[in-house]
């Protein structure tokens, strides 16, 4: 297909949504860039049938209010020889690299890491309140970096996540808390949630 306007596409996309009440705040955002889609894919999870590509080049989101800009995004996915492939990608989050690599192959088996520095939480929850435990949770400041390992069937899907939160504050209701650094790894294998957690220096007021 020729490149699509993804400025045009959001346009689309913000009423379909709506009538089909999938909650988004899609409105709030400004959005550029381009996609240029010519690809099948067809999976039952257990077996991949695909071939053609998906390009994004020069795309971005930014709240219309808060500070947060998702720009700098490009990628091309390969979807030859029923395999999925990312073979290249880009993606800022206020300046803070995004980093997406793996592959899905012809059994359905994937292999994916996606991992982040110093993201600015407060920014993204505030801007994504669906991402929020409490509708009233406020998070005012926030360093997020992980790393993100998806390994497995499409089916029995195995992620593995270590993640770290540095200098978290946030309000709920009137109560504020505040903690230096917020540890959590987390890992699935066969339907089983397993992990630690550590917090170091918290303060309720």
């Amino acid at each position: 297909t020729s490149q699509i306007n993804i400025a045009n596409l959001k346009t689309m996309l913000v009423p379909i949504l709506d009538l089909m009440k999938v909650k988004n705040n899609l409105s709030e955002f400004r959005a550029q860039g381009f996609i240029s889609a010519d690809f099948d894919l067809k999976t039952d999870l257990k077996k991949v049938k695909s071939n053609g590509k998906l390009v994004i080049k020069n795309a971005g989101l930014k709240h219309k209010e808060i500070p947060l800009d998702m720009n700098g995004i490009n990628a091309e996915i390969d979807f030859s020889n029923d395999t999925v492939k990312i073979t290249h990608s880009n993606l800022y989050v206020n300046g803070q690299p995004v980093n997406i690599t793996g592959t899905i192959d012809k059994n359905a088996s994937g292999d994916i890491k996606v991992s982040a520095n110093n993201l600015d939480i407060n920014h993204i929850m505030n801007a994504f309140p669906e991402l929020k435990p409490q509708k009233t949770l406020t998070v005012t400041s926030g360093k997020l970096s992980f790393d993100a390992f998806i390994k497995g069937k499409l089916s029995k899907i195995e992620p593995k996540i270590k993640s770290r939160i540095q200098n978290f504050s946030a309000e709920i209701a009137e109560i504020k808390l505040s903690t230096e650094l917020i540890s959590l790894n987390t890992e699935v294998k066969n339907n089983l949630y397993s992990g630690n957690a550590q917090i170091k220096n918290i303060l309720v007021k």
